[in-house]
């Protein structure tokens, strides 16, 4: 299987009367990346991650199993170092 690169868009802080603006903005994204809207920003508390500060990279495999896990530009090669790693292992099975 192919990696599928998915980012979280944290909607807090976002007015309720907005969502609806915001998702079908997201929706007009590229295709290459899948968006995944967090309303209460759930999904990135539950993963650790910290949007307001920074933007976190984190790599899952396809069991669910957190990889690794990045901050920001500076860290970016890295990630996709992982990144290259994990597809080419998830290859060889």
């Amino acid at each position: 299987g192919d990696v599928k690169v998915i980012s979280v868009v944290d909607f807090t802080g976002i007015p309720g009367f907005v969502h609806g603006y915001a998702r079908r903005k997201v929706a007009e994204a590229d295709g290459r990346v899948q968006h995944l809207c967090d309303e209460a920003g759930a999904v990135g508390k539950r993963l650790g991650a910290h949007p307001a500060k920074h933007v976190d990279i984190l790599i899952v495999d396809r069991d669910g199993g957190l990889r690794g896990r990045f901050e920001g530009q500076q860290q970016l090669g890295s990630a996709l170092r992982l990144l290259d790693e994990v597809r080419s292992s998830r290859a060889e099975r």
